[in-house]
């Protein structure tokens, strides 16, 4: 995303690149609106949910609470369980994927789809081990970015989508 946001910034003084702007949209309005926006600004910082290591069964003194039951307000919560911060990082690579599938570069597709997988699903194991998440928590994540990822490809290239496009995905 940092280069990507690099290359936008250049789009602006390099005529030639003005038409790859959305490409590079696609990989950063992802990690701004799903890492950091809607799972940090607006779900993990108002959801209510104790982690884990928070919770009476675990040593904790707060009671178990589904994902489905949140305990939304205003203020920020000392409860951060819903949805994993970590795990959306590594999940943040469908939109690689979405990205090789927008070139038609196979290559790309697959790494972004192996690097999603094997990097959001390390990040749940490891953080649900470390008893900060439940595995709700981490797949719940996972599509939270896959769905932003998703919008976002639709949103910028909306234009050549087709009923059988949409249904591949």
């Amino acid at each position: 995303a940092v280069a990507a946001t690099l290359f936008l910034g250049l789009s602006y003084i390099v005529s030639g690149w003005k038409k790859w702007r959305p490409y590079a949209l696609l990989l950063i309005l992802p990690m701004v609106l799903g890492a950091g926006i809607i799972t940090h600004s607006l779900l993990k910082d108002h959801w209510g949910r104790p982690r884990p290591k928070q919770i009476e069964n675990y040593g904790g003194d707060n009671a178990f609470r589904p994902f489905y039951q949140p305990n939304i307000t205003l203020e920020v919560q000392p409860f951060k369980s819903f949805p994993c911060g970590h795990c959306s990082m590594g999940f943040y690579f469908f939109a690689v994927a979405l990205l090789g599938r927008r070139l038609g570069s196979r290559l790309l597709f697959a790494t972004g789809i192996t690097l999603a997988l094997s990097l959001g699903i390390a990040l749940s194991i490891t953080r649900i081990a470390q008893g900060g998440h439940f595995f709700s928590d981490t797949m719940a994540t996972a599509l939270i970015m896959w769905m932003t990822a998703f919008a976002c490809d639709w949103l910028l290239f909306k234009e050549t989508y087709s009923d059988n496009y949409a249904r591949v995905l």
